[in-house]
């Protein structure tokens, strides 16, 4: 047996032989690799980088004109149409929107003024911006619909003691033996599922650290759907409302107050998430400020609102900050930009679809280097094409191996806008306008308009600051890790071709008498990619990183300790070392307070603008990025000094819960029995410890990571325990899930 593995592995191609060792360990391989034909890691390497760019005063008013007068508005459009399209409330009830109605709609509109004669790209741009806007708002009103549904499911369930014992004909006595009987056949139940783990895996893709109570909640909503009797469901239900515990020493008599109170909670619960479902649909960039002015207009006019709802609307609408600028426009291929270099040896870019005007590249010397790239990348492109010309083709390069993916331009606010003064003026009038003060409110109104008459001479495109944004995979720049990714597109390239003829044997190519024409051009294409994967541009060396597979860096997010790292060898389950936020930053720790006073700071501002009717959107100081980076670059030292295989990162989604979950525990331990000390005490510790940003921070670990060749993992954190066990439990949880795919 051990000479038919080694046979096997010596089939294999030497990077997936590196691979699977470097992966999984020599003796897993022997084990499990035989079961398999090849593995190679994907690590999701995909940054963004950015830098100003600047033109010729008329190229920008060109390019200004274009974005403001005919894509921007194409978009509002599209915004507009969707929601009235005949097939929206069967898009609603699904959750998803095709694109090809969006296509359809566009090319309707793209032949009426002043939607005309833009660029291929800028109409492709605006159907993904679309299609992406609504694709997030309807995920929403799904999810929302989902909370709804289980509330009112709730609400439906929910009785009090008196209702129970009459609907059941049982006295509570016996409703609480019953379900005494319950729990205790749920709790036998889960530790038979602890004793069998392997059953357990198969049935629910759920970790070991899953908490119990929540288990428990979701076996009694089961076993109530599936109850026939009334009393065993009243028996749940009086489960479910006591938190799934019963209290020897609890009264039968139940408190009426407390149980309308807790009833008409859950009603206002159901009626805030049904107002956020009826919520505005995903609109466009009034770039004009037309709503603004209507409703200033509405007013100089002796416009009164009729009731709370039409005053808070009309508030609204004054502090609804406008868009300055217009949407950005996305390039989806590195094709569609050409690069330059003059004799100086300055970078410049041209966009597809923009004519001869020429854009050029300022940025700092960290992203200096990867526009060079692009820039090399292409002439190597360029020179392929041209060997092709003269018949060489078995020169010809790739462009899925070049760095650049795709590439955004885009407008940013400038310091000297014309509508610097709009927040403060805004500000004047509604005190004014609240307290009465119609002729003044009215004369600050007219003085507006002559100074916003006066800086509109500026001209937009001088003071507004013109961005490239460019999507770039790191590992494509050593020769190693560009290996590494033609020989993963190799095989997604021969998987298609396959997929395309329905055979498993890419040799089989020849018949194609039984294909359509256009199977036929697929299948060329594919061919024509696989000679080009072959030839791999050239490339600097660098060594991959190689880790010891039984080592696995876990890390746990929290809110008074927002990140905790455990070194763990998952092989014995022994921990190497813990670290904490204060021994990751070192002397860098008083950042850390810093910015936490900054939030707070600025939470306090914010309260006091809402008070006052003032615009509250204060942004964040670059100090929270820079505590980030901190993090990120710690966890990358500590995973390289003790050689770890990958890095586990919880799933973000999840934060909300891990977060909730630790205040209650907080609560719980300071104030026993005491339900409504405990909420008190639980809403001053969130207003204390303020929530981190943990995308940002995940985000920079993975970039960080993925610069230095460690892969990333994501497995689900643990509700109980401490920040260290929970970092610890992690790490095997990710190492138990490759165990479960290796099989």
């Amino acid at each position: 047996m051990l000479r038919e593995i080694n046979s096997h592995l010596l089939r294999l191609k030497p990077l997936d032989f590196i691979l699977a060792i470097a992966y999984y360990g020599n003796k897993l391989v022997l084990n499990k690799l035989a079961k398999v034909k090849s593995f190679v890691v994907a690590i999701m390497s995909v940054k963004t980088i950015e830098c100003r760019i600047a033109a010729k005063p008329e190229s920008l008013k060109y390019l200004w004109e274009l974005m403001t007068q005919k894509n921007t508005p194409l978009i509002n459009k599209l915004l507009a149409k969707v929601p009235n399209h005949p097939d929206f409330e069967e898009w609603l009830e699904k959750g998803t929107l095709p694109q090809k109605a969006i296509k359809e709609l566009c090319a309707q509109l793209r032949e009426q003024e002043p939607f005309v004669n833009q660029p291929g790209r800028f109409y492709t741009s605006a159907i993904a911006l679309v299609h992406y806007m609504f694709k997030s708002w309807l995920k929403v009103q799904k999810k929302l619909r989902q909370r709804i549904e289980g509330k009112q499911r709730w609400l439906a369930m929910l009785k009090s003691n008196q209702e129970l014992e009459a609907e059941s004909g049982k006295s509570i006595s016996e409703i609480r033996l019953l379900a005494l009987k319950i729990l205790q056949q749920i709790d036998q139940q889960l530790d038979n599922q602890k004793i069998n783990p392997k059953k357990k895996q198969k049935k629910r893709k759920t970790t070991k650290s899953q908490k119990k109570s929540s288990t428990i909640f979701n076996s009694l909503f089961e076993r109530y759907d599936e109850a026939t009797d009334s009393a065993t469901k009243c028996a749940i239900v009086y489960l479910l409302k006591n938190g799934c515990q019963i209290d020897e020493e609890n009264e039968d008599d139940e408190d009426l107050e407390e149980y309308i109170l807790r009833r008409r909670k859950k009603e206002i619960e159901i009626e805030n998430l049904q107002k956020q479902l009826r919520s505005r649909l995903p609109s466009g960039r009034d770039l004009q400020c037309q709503l603004w002015h209507q409703t200033l207009e509405a007013i100089e006019h002796n416009y009164v609102p009729e009731n709370n709802t039409e005053a808070r609307l009309l508030q609204d609408h004054l502090s609804r900050k406008s868009a300055a600028v217009p949407y950005p426009v996305a390039y989806e291929s590195n094709t569609d930009l050409t690069w330059l270099e003059d004799e100086q040896g300055n970078l410049f870019v041209k966009f597809n679809g923009l004519g001869d005007h020429k854009f050029e590249i300022r940025c700092d010397t960290r992203q200096l280097d990867w526009f060079r790239r692009f820039l090399e990348d292409q002439k190597l492109k360029e020179k392929s094409k041209k060997d092709k010309k003269e018949g060489h083709r078995e020169n010809e390069l790739s462009s899925a191996l070049f760095g650049l993916r795709s590439g955004r331009i885009l407008w940013r606010e400038g310091e000297q806008q014309p509508d610097r003064c709009k927040k403060t003026i805004t500000r004047a009038f509604l005190l004014l306008f609240l307290n009465q003060e119609y002729k003044l409110a009215l004369i600050l109104l007219q003085s507006y308009r002559q100074l916003k008459k006066r800086l509109r001479q500026e001209q937009p495109w001088n003071y507004h600051r013109f961005y490239l944004q460019c999507s770039i995979d790191t590992r494509l720049w050593t020769k190693e890790s560009t290996a590494l990714v033609a020989q993963e597109k190799t095989a997604k390239s021969k998987d298609a071709i396959a997929q395309c003829l329905g055979k498993a044997e890419i040799a089989q190519t020849e018949e194609k008498g039984k294909l359509d024409l256009e199977q036929q051009k697929h299948i060329k294409r594919k061919q024509t990619q696989l000679a080009n994967l072959q030839n791999l541009p050239e490339r600097p060396h660098k060594d991959l990183y190689m880790g010891n597979t039984s080592i696995i860096l876990g890390i746990s997010l929290g809110l008074k300790k927002p990140i905790t790292v455990a070194v763990v060898d998952v092989v014995s389950g022994r921990v190497l070392t813990y670290r904490s936020a204060k021994q990751l930053l070192g002397k860098n720790y008083k950042l850390l307070n810093r910015q936490r006073q900054e939030k707070l700071r600025l939470s306090i501002k914010r309260h006091k603008a809402q008070k006052r009717n003032a615009p509250n959107n204060f942004g964040e100081l670059n100090l929270g990025k820079q505590v980030d980076r901190l993090f990120a670059n710690a966890v990358i030292e500590l995973a390289r000094s003790f050689r770890a295989s990958s890095i586990v990162l919880p799933e973000v989604s999840q934060i909300r819960e891990i977060t909730q979950s630790e205040v209650q525990a907080k609560a719980e331990k300071k104030i026993l029995g005491y339900k409504e000390g405990q909420k008190k005490y639980a809403q001053q510790y969130r207003v204390n410890i303020h929530n981190w940003s943990y995308g940002r921070l995940t985000d920079f670990i993975s970039q960080k990571a993925n610069i230095e060749g460690i892969p990333i993992e994501k497995a689900r954190q643990p509700l109980g325990g401490s920040n260290q066990e929970q970092a610890k439990q992690i790490a095997i949880a990710a190492y138990n899930s490759r165990l479960e795919k290796a099989v």
